[in-house]
């Protein structure tokens, strides 16, 4: 067994002589998603089309081992299944170096790769708003003034909820779905 079979393995992370709370928590990390890792993930989210390592730590303004091990670990199906991170199947040359063999693996979102394109994609139009009868007026007042069904006077709100911007459905007494008559 190789020394890259035992790399997340939580005995490693520990040391013999450790205390057992010592071996209980490296237990409990080993596959859970740290700060650190969330960190890693909002980069990437922020990033489409992917980063490499060194892209990652000058966001992140650390050119130590830290974020890079952390992407590492995303990367890692031993550690988490599926993976966070993949190669983008793309590679970059690193800015502070014109020499050709300076080319760094650009690392991507699994959510934002087309598996069949191996190609960045493109995040997905926002959802339509759910359908309403009502609106705001020039002033800022919230209108619910009509029945959805017949036009009368409206007073029952249906999926209303204005502080998420939903606006809702609005019906009198007799349409409203919520009176067990219809």
């Amino acid at each position: 067994m190789s020394d890259d079979d035992n790399l997340f393995d939580w005995e490693t992370r520990v040391r013999a002589t450790d205390p057992w709370t010592s071996k209980a928590a490296a237990k409990k990390a080993m596959r859970s998603v740290t700060d650190k890792h969330r960190k890693v993930l909002e980069v990437h989210r922020a990033h489409l089309k992917g980063l490499t390592d060194w892209e990652l730590e000058e966001i992140c303004k650390d050119h130590g081992a830290t974020y890079r091990t952390r992407r590492q670990e995303l990367t890692n199906p031993e550690w988490f299944d599926p993976p966070y991170i993949v190669d983008s199947g793309r590679t970059k040359q690193n800015r502070e170096s014109q020499h050709p063999d300076n080319e760094r693996v650009v690392w991507i979102l699994r959510e934002y790769l087309d598996p069949t394109l191996r190609t960045p994609l493109e995040p997905s139009p926002p959802p339509p708003p759910p359908p309403t009868n009502a609106h705001y007026d020039k002033d800022g007042h919230f209108i619910h003034d009509h029945c959805a069904v017949c036009g009368a006077p409206a007073s029952f709100g249906v999926g209303v909820s204005l502080l998420k911007g939903e606006l809702g459905m609005w019906y009198c007494r007799e349409h409203w779905p919520g009176n067990g008559t219809t």
